[in-house]
């Protein structure tokens, strides 16, 4: 496993994302709002506990993470530019970097919780 990047945000509006600031459009819809995770093909979002009730920790790795964690979706994220994906909170402003090269990667969301208890995000691109 190696890892790209680990960082603590606050999730504004129970929510964190991985996309493509390339695509325009890249942050997925929620649609009806059950779902857990949610993919739009270039950007990935997972719910989370509301922010009210602290940081939520994201992790980008490769290979597949370790300890106690459910797998709660598997999709493919294409990245149109050499300059990667974005990860953090996307309402609060607070995105960073992470080099991914161009092309379609295969990518699983790992969470430590139920959607509303949610306080650590893995996102593990396994053939990286």
């Amino acid at each position: 496993m190696g890892q790209l990047l680990a960082h603590e945000t606050i999730p504004y509006y129970a929510q964190v994302a991985i996309l493509d600031p390339g695509v325009e459009g890249s942050y997925p819809d929620w649609g009806d709002g059950d779902a857990e995770a949610v993919s739009s093909g270039s950007g990935v979002a997972v719910a989370t506990r509301p922010d009210h009730l602290g940081k939520v920790r994201l992790e980008v790795i490769t290979g597949d993470p370790a300890g106690e964690l459910r797998n709660v979706l598997e999709t493919t994220l294409s990245v149109s530019t050499g300059s990667g994906l974005l990860a953090g909170s996307v309402t609060g402003s607070d995105l960073h970097p992470v080099a991914i090269p161009s092309g379609r990667h295969r990518v699983r969301v790992y969470v430590d919780a139920p959607r509303d208890r949610v306080s650590r995000v893995v996102f593990a691109f396994p053939d990286a």
